[in-house]
C-alpha cells in the first residue's frame, strides 16, 4: 500500500512509502516517537500488492530529495531520515505518477 501521512502538530512534514499495514504503522510512530500521524493518501483501501514496491519508494524519495529532511526524534533518541517538508498535494502527486 503506497501511503503519505502528515504530523498534525507541525502540519509541515510528510512521510511517504509503503506499509503492509498503514494502522499498525501508525500506531508504531505513536507509541515510539510519542507523535501523531494523520493518514493523507492511501493507494489502496485493502491491502493491495504492488510490484516493486521499494523502488517505488526509492524513486518518489528520488523526485523529492530537494525537501528531505532529517528529523531528530526526542522521544526515541533517533534520527529520522525521510520526512519531507512540502505540501501533502506535492507529495501526493509524486506518489500518483
Amino acid at each position: 500500500m503506497c501511503t503519505c501521512i502528515r504530523l498534525p502538530a507541525t502540519q509541515v512534514f510528510v512521510k511517504t512509502g509503503y506499509t503492509q499495514d498503514v494502522t499498525e504503522r501508525s500506531k508504531q510512530w505513536t507509541f515510539a516517537c510519542n507523535m501523531t500521524t494523520t493518514l493523507v493518501y492511501s493507494k489502496a483501501r485493502k491491502p493491495l500488492l504492488i510490484p516493486y514496491a521499494r523502488r517505488v519508494e526509492a524513486l518518489c524519495h528520488a523526485e523529492l530529495q530537494h525537501v528531505n529532511e532529517i528529523v531528530d526524534c526526542n522521544a526515541c533518541v533517533a534520527y529520522h531520515m525521510e520526512w519531507l517538508r512540502t505540501s501533502v498535494a506535492e507529495a501526493i502527486a509524486v506518489v500518483q505518477k
